[in-house]
């Protein structure tokens, strides 16, 4: 049960795939395709919330990790996903550190956090018991805040000092219009890419996991030399636009 963590731990970086579809079936058909995890986006996303347990079982019957990207403040959702069975919550706009711990409150049970007791959904997903999946719940349930504006950056240190909170996701886009005050937002690109590097670094000495949200390969490959530990790389759109491309391209008519 705990392969996400075990992955992001000792595989970098890892590759982890993501969809804002709101499609079970894109799921599962993506989970079919080997990445360790997918991240299904409810923040930017379509809503999943009425059948939750569809996207998530789609995904763990083939082995791969679910995470879950709530949107802002969604707290709640982080602990209802978690029931059933997502393996790893994103939380955005996590600013400081009390933005941080009350995260993780609603993530890990107690002693570390306050999550409430209720896993049979969860449990069934893993062929555990209720008890057995709640003592093993804190090792393998991972939480992930996303630092993704200048005052999150500013409160890094003390963000990491959390206990509990398992990585941090650099969102880039979001990171770059509020360094610069100005849209459109350019990830990756001069103004933004210092900052980037000195996140990375600052988690790696933390002992925590780094991860970084890329729209393109040629984004991750940035990232991927910066030394990031997993890195999340486009999304459903774009792997069927680019798939029914390459298809379109080697198709001709004479």
């Amino acid at each position: 049960m705990n392969r996400l963590k075990l992955h992001l731990q000792t595989v970098k970086p890892s590759f982890i795939a993501w969809t804002d579809a709101g499609s079970a079936a894109i799921c599962e058909m993506m989970a079919r395709q080997g990445a360790p995890a997918i991240v299904v986006d409810a923040q930017h996303g379509k809503s999943i919330e009425a059948k939750a347990d569809q996207f998530i079982s789609g995904i763990t019957k083939h082995g791969v990790a679910p995470i879950v990207r709530i949107p802002v403040g969604r707290y709640d959702m982080a602990s209802y996903m978690l029931d059933m069975g997502a393996l790893g919550i994103i939380a955005p706009m996590i600013n400081r550190a009390s933005d941080a711990l009350h995260f993780v409150e609603f993530v890990k049970y107690p002693p570390i956090g306050q999550r409430s007791y209720g896993p049979s959904v969860a449990s069934a997903q893993y062929g555990l018991d209720n008890n057995a999946y709640a003592q093993r719940a804190n090792d393998n349930v991972v939480a992930i805040a996303m630092v993704e504006t200048r005052e999150a950056v500013n409160n890094l240190s003390s963000i990491l000092d959390i206990k509990g909170l398992d990585a941090i996701l650099v969102g880039p886009s979001d990171l770059d219009v509020s360094l610069t005050n100005s849209m459109p937002p350019n990830p990756f690109g001069t103004r933004s890419l210092g900052v980037i590097e000195d996140i990375a670094k600052e988690v790696r000495a933390s002992g925590k996991i780094s991860g970084i949200y890329c729209s393109n390969l040629e984004h991750a490959a940035i990232a991927q030399e910066i030394g990031y530990d997993f890195i999340c790389v486009g999304s459903a759109d774009s792997y069927m636009r680019d798939g029914l491309s390459h298809y379109m391209n080697k198709f001709s008519i004479e």
